[in-house]
């Protein structure tokens, strides 16, 4: 999630420079990684935190797809505010088993 949300801050200030290759390079990486957790799903064995998390995966590629598209800063904080509780998640979790 790490690099997810450090590439979205990029998109963001690639917007807000009018850096249009700069942005369309970041989404592209978060895409990327959103894609590659997205795959790694096991549906069969993971349930209903499998289904939810390919809820989330889903919206997020979409958010950041309309993101691209429009420049919308408003869009890549709703992605950087999922994956950051996504993130925290994953480290309480963490914590929790060691």
């Amino acid at each position: 999630y790490e690099g997810a949300i450090y590439h979205t801050q990029r998109a963001k200030v690639a917007i807000q420079d009018g850096d249009i290759q700069k942005k369309v390079h970041a989404i592209t990486k978060v895409l990327a990684i959103v894609e590659e957790l997205l795959r790694s799903l096991n549906m069969e064995e993971g349930g209903q935190v499998a289904e939810n998390l390919q809820e989330l995966y889903l919206f997020i590629m979409k958010e950041l797809t309309e993101a691209n598209i429009t420049s919308s800063c408003e869009r890549l904080d709703t992605v950087e505010s999922i994956l950051s509780t996504l993130l925290e998640g994953w480290k309480e979790i963490k914590g929790q088993i060691s």
